[in-house]
């Protein structure tokens, strides 16, 4: 059996860059799509294998007992038929339900992927080299329990346990993917919306400016004791507002003092 040739960890990575880089936003979400179908397939065949391998057992169980007796009832040999019926419809299931789906979504994510922005760098070449050896290991499971049906060998099920492990490796990294997938989105959703809302505070603030403003009345006392009151211009007024500890220039405004002269 061929080795995957990226770790989980790297096929991660390499695959959390397709919703990086890729700026074709209808083909990014074309491409999600087949990655959760892609993901659905395998849990289902996930749990198909293993009741395949339940099936299996039961009929290698019930063939030993069979062989072991020289005259065997004829319930026995029922038995023995009854359980190699029921492997071969469970044979059946997984490859025409399950195994054969699951590589053709793994054929429609690979011609969908080649459109897209990254295809043809190093990492999307290994993201190709990987979908296709992903697909090699689909059809090699399909195979193995085609031309081992009949065996009764420890080693068959040895093989076909570690051809689910590295099943079941890989749909731990697509739900992984699946995740930060969502995680990512929501995340730029929430950038968007606070962009959105600095945007329109700033718009508001610049209108609030465009708009004329009312000068402020400060009371000031007269020479003779009493007071008046005079405006003084929004300009200096809101300059004196922000510049209170050093604006020498409003200090005579705000010192007035009106004398009036004596009648003669």
């Amino acid at each position: 059996m061929n080795k995957l040739t990226l770790t989980v960890d790297e096929w991660q990575n390499q695959l959390s860059r397709l919703r990086e880089c890729s700026d074709q936003v209808e083909t990014e979400h074309n491409i999600q799509i087949l990655l959760t179908e892609i993901l659905f397939r395998i849990r289902s065949s996930d749990n198909s294998i293993k009741g395949f391998i339940e099936v299996y057992l039961e009929m290698v169980s019930e063939k030993q007992a069979y062989n072991k007796k020289w005259l065997s009832s004829s319930d026995e040999k029922k038995a023995v038929n009854t359980a190699v019926g029921r492997f071969e419809e469970r044979q059946k299931i997984l490859n025409n339900e399950h195994l054969l789906p699951l590589a053709t979504s793994l054929s429609s994510f690979e011609a969908a992927f080649v459109t897209t922005s990254i295809h043809d760098t190093p990492n999307g070449i290994l993201i190709i080299e990987t979908i296709r050896e992903f697909t090699k290991l689909i059809r090699d499971l399909r195979d193995y329990i085609e031309k081992h049906s009949e065996m009764i060998v420890p080693q068959n099920i040895e093989e076909i346990e570690m051809l689910k492990g590295r099943m079941t490796s890989l749909k731990r990294s697509l739900e992984n993917i699946e995740f930060k997938a969502r995680e990512q989105q929501e995340k730029t959703n929430f950038r968007r919306h606070i962009n959105k809302q600095k945007k329109k505070r700033e718009e508001e603030l610049k209108k609030k400016s465009d708009k004329p403003r009312l000068g402020r009345k400060l009371r000031v006392r007269t020479a003779s004791g009493g007071q008046r009151s005079l405006l003084i211009p929004s300009k200096y007024s809101h300059y004196r507002k922000k510049h209170r500890p050093t604006q020498p220039t409003l200090q005579p405004v705000l010192a007035i003092s009106i004398r009036t002269a004596p009648i003669q």
